[in-house]
């Protein structure tokens, strides 16, 4: 005996078979390759040698194969007991799955007859066992469905349809759902922690609507054509165009009131794109990175020179020059950190979501971001249709320049009562806040904005009424109770 326990003269060794790891077929290959390593072999003028051998082979497989293979075996012979078969039936039995296989080999030695030089007998042979492999192939799938239908009782074809399919999974409700994305690893308990949090610091120090700020990133394929289109009865089929995947990074933020919206950035590859040549003056804040994505440097110049300003001034608007303003930011590797989004006088400073909190309740990605770029496609997409060119002339003379505007028209037609109401989740109190926007709600009524005008319509309205009419002697301070 060896060392490892293996008996002297042996060449190679056999582990058990494992279902995980390997394919029954090819671990009985791998056993023929080790029987012919080990001249364990047929001799067909011994009979009696010729038996001992084959027991030899059959009960080398079985023990090292293991008892699962034992067990499959013995389900797939039965009713013939295992120990009573020869190796060769055994094999056969196994590796019957296999003789496709063996097909699509036989074709490739065929077809690479023109790249070597092989005997002519030798490719007849290797196309008559070609042939006679497809045959078996073929004449076992028509016994089978012969035999399928004979158990059913089926007179035409069984064929499997789609609404079949449909119906099959329908009865147990089998739907498909995404597995991936920012929704799937959200935190719902960190995010309702989150909410209180922040609730608490909102009443500590005493803030309200219009100084409570959100601001994130998105993508925007700025020149990408819809994807689908409709068609009349008559047209079987539309012209196609590229998808044109040109992108910017714009960055939305507002206040939870909706009264203030920043003016957007914009983040490009050029430095100075040639269309906008000789614009001394855009309606957005453009910045140029050469992937066009986000950094640290870009958002740390855009709030002390755009965020902080622009606050500042609203604040002064609305009669509260040295009130507080936080800006409520998510994790995201491009954001500073929040010890260095502090203005100097100390009064406007940034906060973080807690992570994976993102998709649920940050504001801007409620539905502001989504509705952003409804608008702006809505725009880029009547730009096109209105435009005396083809679609794909159009879509190529649009540039930059049209992007930008076309960006800015987005976000101003954004309504200040959507900007309010995405920030129910984060803070449901916000809709009981008062704010600047709140007359929007009550547009084309203007109720308290003329409220003495109107007093003073109704005052003259009572006194115009005759003596004996109750109202008459309604006083002014009666109609405004």
């Amino acid at each position: 005996m060896n060392p490892d326990g293996s008996p002297m003269g042996i060449i190679g060794c056999l582990g058990e078979f494992h279902r995980d790891r390997e394919i029954l077929g090819a671990y009985v290959e791998q056993l023929e390759m080790f029987f012919t390593a080990n001249s364990i072999v047929e001799v067909p003028d011994d009979e009696n040698h010729n038996r001992v051998v084959l027991q030899r082979k059959r009960v080398i497989f079985l023990t090292e194969a293991g008892c699962e293979v034992y067990e499959i075996l013995k389900n797939v012979l039965v009713p013939i007991k295992l120990m009573d078969t020869p190796l060769m039936e055994i094999s056969t039995t196994v590796l019957r799955p296999w003789k496709f296989l063996k097909a699509i080999i036989l074709e490739y030695k065929i077809n690479s007859l023109t790249t070597t030089a092989m005997p002519m007998d030798m490719a007849n042979q290797y196309s008559r066992e070609f042939q006679a492999i497809s045959s078996q192939q073929t004449t076992e799938v028509n016994r089978l469905q012969l035999k399928s239908k004979r158990q059913l009782g089926l007179k035409a074809s069984a064929t499997g349809q789609e609404g079949w399919l449909t119906r099959f999974k329908h009865r147990p409700g089998i739907r498909q759902l995404d597995v991936t994305g920012e929704t799937k690893s959200a935190d719902n308990e960190a995010a309702q922690n989150y909410s209180r949090t922040f609730a608490e610091m909102v009443q500590e120090k005493k803030l309200t609507a219009d100084q409570i700020y959100n601001a994130n990133e998105t993508g925007l394929l700025w020149k990408c054509l819809p994807t689908a289109m409709l068609a009349a009865a008559g047209e079987k089929e539309a012209v196609g165009f590229k998808m044109n995947k040109e992108g910017l990074t714009i960055l939305n933020c507002a206040n939870a009131s909706g009264g203030h919206r920043l003016s957007l950035l914009v983040i490009d590859k050029s430095r100075k794109p040639r269309a906008l040549k000789g614009i001394a003056h855009l309606p957005i804040s453009y910045k140029a990175q050469k992937s066009t994505w986000m950094d640290k440097g870009i958002f740390m110049e855009w709030f002390s020179t755009e965020f902080v300003p622009q606050v500042r001034e609203n604040m002064k608007t609305i009669g509260k020059p040295n009130g507080k303003c936080v800006l409520l930011l998510d994790n995201c590797r491009a954001h500073p950190h929040e010890s260095k989004l502090v203005s100097s006088c100390g009064n406007i400073f940034a906060c973080y979501l807690s992570p994976n909190v993102t998709s649920l309740i940050q504001p801007m990605d409620q539905g502001v971001i989504q509705n952003f770029k409804c608008h702006y496609r809505n725009n880029f997409t009547c730009k096109l249709i209105n435009s005396d060119q083809s679609i794909s002339d159009s879509q190529r003379a649009y540039n930059i320049k049209d992007a930008i505007y076309a960006c800015s028209l987005a976000g101003r037609e954004l309504k200040n009562i959507t900007l309010k109401t995405r920030w129910h989740k984060l803070w449901p109190n916000v809709i009981f806040e008062n704010s600047a926007s709140d007359d929007e709600e009550f547009e084309g009524f203007h109720v308290w904005a003329n409220k003495k005008q109107v007093v003073k319509e109704i005052v003259e309205i009572v006194s115009s009424a005759h003596e004996t009419n109750a109202l008459k002697s309604l006083a002014e301070d009666d109609i405004v109770k």
